[in-house]
């Protein structure tokens, strides 16, 4: 993955469970950090377009939440918007199942891309070869 990423020459919104949220932030607040730098947009602005995306998960109600009160998919998706926010319409996902310990399948993340179709063109996965048999026919031949 690492080397994928070195490569890239645009910008690239990463989902890891290694990049953490800001924690003096609450869920609303990460999201629209990256459009406030990225887009110079105003902060009101700003968090007014994170609540709208999070309506998309129907997650509202957590926007003013810190990251230590989510449910491990609530915070999964937090950080997939925050990444596809970035206006690179790439996102990286580092190990899903490793964020997702109770998933048993790719549905939910299939779900999630669904949901932010529009903002994405492109997203890869690295995961470990152990987790292949948790992907459906749609990866690619490398897995």
């Amino acid at each position: 993955m690492h080397d994928f990423l070195r490569k890239q020459e645009r910008l690239i919104g990463l989902v890891s469970g290694d990049v953490p949220l800001l924690s003096n932030l609450d869920t609303a607040g990460n999201i629209a950090l990256i459009p406030q730098h990225h887009q110079n947009m105003t902060a009101k602005k700003a968090r007014e377009l994170a609540v709208e995306l999070m309506q998309r998960f129907q997650m509202v109600g957590a926007a003013s939440r810190r990251a230590n009160s989510l449910s491990a998919q609530e915070l999964f998706c937090v950080k997939l918007l925050r990444a596809s926010v970035l206006g690179s319409n790439i996102v990286v996902i580092d190990r899903p199942f490793r964020m997702l310990p109770g998933l048993q399948d790719d549905r939910f993340l299939l779900h999630s891309f669904a949901q932010i179709e529009d903002m994405i063109a492109e997203v890869y996965i690295f995961d470990y070869k152990s987790q292949q048999g948790r992907y459906g026919d749609h990866q690619d031949a490398e897995g």
